[in-house]
């Protein structure tokens, strides 16, 4: 196995701050059109540590750092087919090529 890391800096505009775990979704999928799902996870304010994103809240225009992480096959990391990562921010659909 191998993984893929996506890394999102977040800044929440809301006034009442976010939970880190609905602010930003992701789904990685392949060229033969295979999903993968991941976890998130959300780097600690020093940026020098990871912790969970369903108990951290962004709070009011600040800034976190959402981390997706997919496991993948090594066969597909090899390969040269198309990985597309789709995240959903803020209810928008971003579209992102890995490759």
């Amino acid at each position: 196995m191998k993984y893929v890391d996506i890394c999102v800096a977040y800044t929440s505009l809301r006034s009442d701050g976010i939970m880190a775990s609905k602010a930003v979704t992701a789904k990685l999928k392949d060229g033969n059109q295979t999903d993968y799902e991941g976890f998130s996870i959300m780097e600690r304010p020093a940026r020098n540590d990871f912790t969970f994103t369903n108990i951290t809240l962004i709070a009011p225009l600040c800034r976190g750092y959402i981390h997706y992480l997919f496991s993948i096959p090594k066969e597909t990391a090899d390969s040269d087919s198309p990985l597309t990562v789709q995240l959903s921010i803020d209810g928008r659909n971003y579209f992102y090529q890995v490759r």
